[in-house]
């Protein structure tokens, strides 16, 4: 078997309603995205009626083009009028806005505007943003449409329309999908979009209509446990409320280690826990489900190791029909980084209490600790040393910093690994 080189960089360092009028006038009035509902409530309570009456008087007059000379001087007034809400006076100020306009004044029209978002510094959420800031634009730059926004495709792996198909709509058209899931894969799952079935439901949608304003109603519940340990507590659970193996489509993450499901709960999973392991050696996983009668199907994604079960579930992700036989998922040899880059995470603590020490001779030692090191087929580290380019050269650190290194246990793939780490070492100074 050919040895395997590595090498991983790695840092460590302890170290009001009223404004709905105004689209008359082509400023189109998008939903703010955060109203304190009470907040306005009271503004409009709070509002003397007369004043209010004024104000919705002199924006009907701006819409109609109607006396504008008396609208523009009754909007100057009421902007003057201490009881004015700070909402109402945004609606006053886009108003005047677009009577000086009509008057033709766009200098003035664009100070109206100016002066609104200046009332509100720092704030990136009041009812007026949307309908001021297109404005201004408008003005400016003869252009009143909303700035373009960096957008985010939604990821839906193509497993997840296979699984969408199990959830059917109600009679009202509403959709309720429950997933629950025993496990956790090194990489998350929505990174995959293999169970986006959320995602899956709404994009049927937009293709069958495209031209719709499709609004799917939605009651998504997603329950991850990180282990088949908390099976008893969800096989005990009786509230509606709660996740359930009877109406959730449910996913076992399977390995060889801490995640395999003692074959006590074999009846909860497509095969027994070993006919599932006798699948899985150095090069191969394997996926499975199990078809329910009125529920969701039961899935096992499984991988010799922890480190690899995102390797399988990405090959899952991608399938276009659910295997309800066990489908092998082919594997290559050798450590991922993901496994090399964990181990000694875990070591961290002894790493630190090296470094510790070490600074209470040199307060100030910070620099590079560069470890290269070999991994046998076993999984143990034969020989570490350190290397010629790394900066903290104290005798006494360095072998504090090996003895942990040589200490260490990786997952055994039956073949040789050599490993490059760089560990970067500076005090943590608080500052105050």
């Amino acid at each position: 078997m050919n040895p395997t080189h590595t090498r991983i960089a790695r840092t460590f360092r302890f170290a009001s309603p009223l404004l709905a009028i105004l689209a008359g006038f082509g400023c189109n009035q998008d939903a703010p995205t955060e109203i304190d509902n009470a907040q306005v409530s009271t503004e409009l309570v709070a509002q003397p009626q007369a004043v209010t009456a004024r104000l919705e008087d002199a924006i009907r007059q701006v819409e109609t083009g109607k006396n504008l000379d008396g609208a523009r001087k009754s909007l100057e007034a009421l902007l003057q009028d201490p009881s004015l809400t700070a909402s109402a006076k945004d609606d006053a100020r886009l108003a005047l806005s677009r009577a000086l306009e009509l008057q033709g004044d766009r200098e003035g029209a664009i100070v109206q505007v100016e002066t609104l978002l200046g009332s509100h510094p720092g704030s990136k959420h009041f009812e007026s943003r949307s309908t001021a800031e297109r404005r201004l634009s408008k003005l400016l730059n003869n252009d009143d449409r909303e700035p373009r926004q960096p957008t985010r495709e939604e990821q839906v792996a193509p497993m997840a329309g296979v699984l969408s198909k199990f959830f059917p709509p109600a009679a009202n058209g509403s959709y309720s999908v429950r997933i629950l899931v025993f496990g956790r894969p090194p990489e998350s799952s929505e990174t995959l979009g293999t169970f986006n079935i959320a995602g899956a439901i709404r994009r049927a949608a937009e293709d069958a209509c495209p031209l719709c304003e499709n609004k799917v109603r939605m009651d998504n519940t997603h329950s991850g446990f990180s282990s088949w340990t908390s099976l008893p507590m969800v096989l005990a659970a009786s509230s509606s409320d709660n996740p359930s193996l009877a109406d959730s489509l449910t996913v076992f993450y399977f390995d060889l280690e801490q995640l395999r499901v003692p074959g006590r709960y074999d009846r909860y999973l497509p095969l027994a826990a070993d006919q599932i392991a006798s699948y899985l050696h150095p090069e191969q996983g394997v996926v499975v489900a199990k078809l329910r009668e009125n529920a969701p199907p039961i899935i096992v994604i499984a991988a010799p190791r922890w480190g690899l079960l995102s390797e399988v579930e990405r090959a899952f992700s991608e399938m276009t029909e659910l295997p309800t036989e066990p489908k092998p998922i082919a594997l290559t040899h050798g450590l991922r980084s993901s496994e090399i880059r964990n181990t000694i995470r875990a070591a961290y603590p002894s790493l630190r209490q090296c470094y510790e020490k070490h600074l209470e001779k040199s307060p100030e030692a910070a620099g590079k600790f560069i470890v290269g090191f070999e991994i046998d087929d076993r999984g143990a580290v034969g020989m570490a040393r350190m290397e010629p380019n790394s900066t903290l050269t104290d005798a006494e650190l360095q072998q504090c910093f090996l003895g942990v290194v040589r200490g260490l246990s990786f997952p055994a793939v039956g073949g040789k690994t050599t490993v490059t780490y760089p560990i970067e070492l500076r005090p943590n100074r608080a500052t105050n």
